[in-house]
């Protein structure tokens, strides 16, 4: 029995119904579209991530060559790195380490790495201080200042002692690692806390001023130096937080840190340049690291020499600090000096034909 047309026309506009919301191949259709649209928002994300994890260096861009210091450093290190395997090779040094390389490579090639370990250094206590300054948690910034001493001491000692004065260079680096690795790792809520800290100064000098106004005012002059001295205080903090809390939360060179801090402790008696990439790994992240506190945010009044930067919560100002090509000759130049101190009249005088001593330990814990 063949269907009536009134059944056929119901059921073909029946098709046409599911096909127009979204049955049949068109529901396949939009199902494509929708993964793309999420495989472009994905893509969209991670590159946004990356762009803001590297704010550091891109935030000045837009500025001259002359500007860009943080850039410079992590050039220099790379050609250091570079220069060291092409120069020299493995062949002709007895440990394929930064330590190793730089008893054998030539004066120019030895410079570049003090140069960027000076540079590397003065951003980490520029950045200690500043924190210190800015954080009135009393008992986390005594433990940032306290690590933040160590790593910033005992990178040098791994230059003034070296490795052929075997003790004391390896504590020197385990010292600089154990302590940087919690630098890393430490909270930081300055922001808070000086929210705290401006609300109840402000709560305070309201209520003292509204007691000395029903006392008859006879303090009304030292109250408004009081109120103005605080002011100033306040202004000072908020400029200290903005130039050590960073726009975003940097974690892509931690990650690397400690990434090549891995490689190195797995492969501590290898003689490769797998430990040699570990190390540089981490060394550059841990410059990128300090530098990356170079740039605030516009929490708590901003700070001086702010820049423009296009952000996705609108106009933001960046004040960064102004580390340019001639703050980074300032620390090359001592980076020179620390090089000839440490490698042409200390390696000599304490190692004499390359012979290695023990030495005494700098940490009574190790062995």
């Amino acid at each position: 029995m063949s269907p009536s047309p009134s059944s056929a026309g119901a059921a073909s506009t029946q098709n046409d119904d599911d096909l127009e919301f979204g049955g049949g191949k068109p529901k396949t259709r939009t199902t494509t579209i929708t993964k793309r649209r999420r495989l472009t928002s994905l893509k969209a994300s991670i590159r946004n991530s990356l762009s803001n994890q590297l704010s550091i260096f891109t935030s000045k861009k837009h500025l001259r060559l002359r500007k860009q210091g943080e850039l410079f450093t992590q050039i220099v290190f790379l050609v250091y790195v570079t220069s060291c395997v092409m120069l020299v090779g493995k062949e002709n040094v007895e440990n394929i380490s930064a330590c190793g390389y730089n008893s054998v490579v030539p004066w120019y090639v030895g410079i570049l790495f003090y140069a960027s370990a000076t540079a590397s250094n003065h951003s980490c206590l520029w950045y200690v201080v500043r924190s210190v300054r800015a954080d009135e948690n009393t008992r986390r910034a005594t433990m940032r200042m306290v690590f933040g001493m160590i790593s910033v001491v005992s990178l040098y000692l791994t230059m003034y002692f070296p490795r052929c004065f075997w003790q004391c260079h390896q504590t020197s680096v385990w010292m600089w690692a154990i302590s940087t690795s919690a630098l890393m790792t430490m909270r930081g809520e300055e922001t808070e806390d000086a929210k705290k800290s401006s609300e109840t100064r402000t709560k305070s000098s309201k209520n003292g001023s509204k007691a000395d106004a029903r006392e008859g005012g006879e303090n009304e002059g030292d109250d408004d130096t009081t109120i103005a001295e605080n002011n100033i205080g306040l202004k000072l903090l908020a400029q200290h937080h903005a130039l050590t809390k960073p726009p975003v939360k940097m974690y892509l060179y931690p990650f690397l840190w400690f990434s090549g801090f891995l490689i190195c402790v797995a492969l501590y008696y290898e003689n490769n340049y797998y430990f040699f990439f570990g190390e540089s790994m981490a060394s550059m992240a841990y410059s990128a690291w300090v530098m990356s506190k170079h740039l605030g945010s516009t929490e708590g009044g901003g700070g001086a020499g702010g820049e423009k930067s296009s952000g996705t919560s609108g106009s933001k100002l960046w004040p960064p600090r102004n580390y340019g090509l001639r703050e980074y000759l300032c620390d090359a130049s001592v980076g020179c000096f620390l090089y000839y101190l440490c490698e042409v009249i200390n390696r000599p005088r304490m190692c004499p034909r390359g012979k290695i001593f023990a030495g005494p330990s700098l940490l009574p814990f190790f062995i």
